[in-house]
């Protein structure tokens, strides 16, 4: 997926690989609106009229930048007429990314906060073909966008690591496909074996290996399953794009059921259980194995699901912030230890201890009516 700056039908490039800082909707808002300032440029003969007002002519005639207040679906028939006018957010996506999905609620909320400003589109690299700009333009947006291998040193890294909550990275030696490695990108991961396939999340590492004694990148569906299974953030926050993947897997799931309005205890719910997820995977990565059952951490809107964990769970507004344990291969969910307490974020110790002996099946478990298939 590629996001940027269209004007005149032409791609205002800004980076080698288009927009780069963080996609939540407050960046998004503000690089739009200043990006849209830096690129206006007055007709020379007409510095002094830029308004309806000062031009005299009827409000009908002026028509701003994006004057419903929506995501325009750019295509190869109207993408070089519509671009001529105005300065366009347009982004570049495949309906099968799931960062495009993730981003999807995102972008046309954007699309209705820029009324009136920037028109705001988005072009659909698996259907359109046609026009040369719009063709130009994905050229670039596939070549930015697609999955690659870019050499990078320890100065790359570090930036990287602020942009992206999940980073892959490939070490290689002389008799890899390159000779670029930096040898302290190397040391700072601690990484002696190469080649290697890594991945980083909050400072958490994890590394990539065979199930047997082969040569690991030989195994193409099993680094295939691996990168997989990685691909979430430490603790994802699960919508309708994302919920069958994680709810219906073969993983245990971590669920922290919280309230975003209310923000100091939903950031303080969030905060211990991103530090109870580092906990578990760094007592697993000891222990050398996930004892053949894997765990996700995750976390879910309790306003915005208000009916779901109702008839799931039982749970209400007031019964939030929450945690559970649900097990997707039984139907099964777990609410609280051994003793029969009731999980609470503030003690880390037995939700851990718990996680333990959801996997070994030492808790009773509750059954819903209802499956994961009625999210809504």
């Amino acid at each position: 997926m590629l996001i940027d700056f269209v004007k005149n039908s032409r791609f205002v490039r800004i980076a080698r690989y288009g927009y780069l800082r963080a996609r939540d909707f407050n960046s998004l808002l503000e690089y739009a609106k200043t990006k849209s300032e830096e690129e206006y440029e007055p007709k020379p003969s007409d510095n002094n009229m830029n308004t309806p007002e000062e031009l005299d002519l009827p409000e009908e005639d002026f028509i701003p930048p994006n004057p419903s207040g929506s995501v325009i679906s750019l295509t190869s028939t109207n993408f070089d007429d519509l671009t001529k006018s105005g300065p366009w957010f347009v982004k570049f996506f495949a309906p099968w990314c799931g960062h495009c999905k993730n981003l999807a609620p995102t972008w046309e909320e954007l699309g209705h906060k820029l009324q009136n400003k920037v028109n705001v589109g988005k072009v659909d690299c698996t259907t359109e073909k046609g026009s040369r700009q719009l063709q130009s333009l994905q050229e670039f947006a596939e070549q930015a966008a697609s999955a690659r291998l870019v050499d990078i040193t320890l100065a790359d890294f570090d930036k990287a690591k602020k942009i992206d909550d999940v980073f892959f990275i490939y070490l290689y030696d002389e008799k890899s496909p390159s000779k670029n490695l930096d040898p302290k990108l190397a040391t700072s991961l601690k990484v002696y074996t190469l080649p290697s396939l890594i991945v980083i999340k909050d400072d958490l590492q994890n590394s990539y290996s065979s199930s047997d004694f082969t040569d690991p990148f030989d195994d193409l569906v099993s680094l295939k399953n691996w990168a997989q299974s990685e691909k979430y953030p430490l603790v994802p926050a699960i919508d309708s794009e994302n919920y069958e993947d994680i709810l219906a897997g073969d993983r245990l799931v971590v669920l922290g059921v919280v309230r975003p309005a209310d923000v100091r205890p939903f950031i303080k719910a969030k905060t211990t259980l991103k530090a109870v997820a580092k906990l578990y995977h760094q007592q697993t990565k000891k222990r050398g194995s996930e004892d053949n059952r894997g765990v996700i951490f995750a976390w879910l809107d309790g306003d915005k699901w208000e009916n779901y964990i109702y008839s799931i769970y039982g749970l209400s507004k007031k019964d939030l912030p929450t945690v559970i344990i649900f097990d997707p291969s039984s139907g099964e969910y777990y609410d609280s230890s051994k003793s029969g307490d009731k999980f609470t974020f503030s003690h880390q110790a037995r939700l851990l201890e718990s996680i333990n002996d959801a996997k070994l099946g030492h808790l009773e478990g509750k059954n819903f009516e209802r499956g994961y298939d009625k999210f809504e």
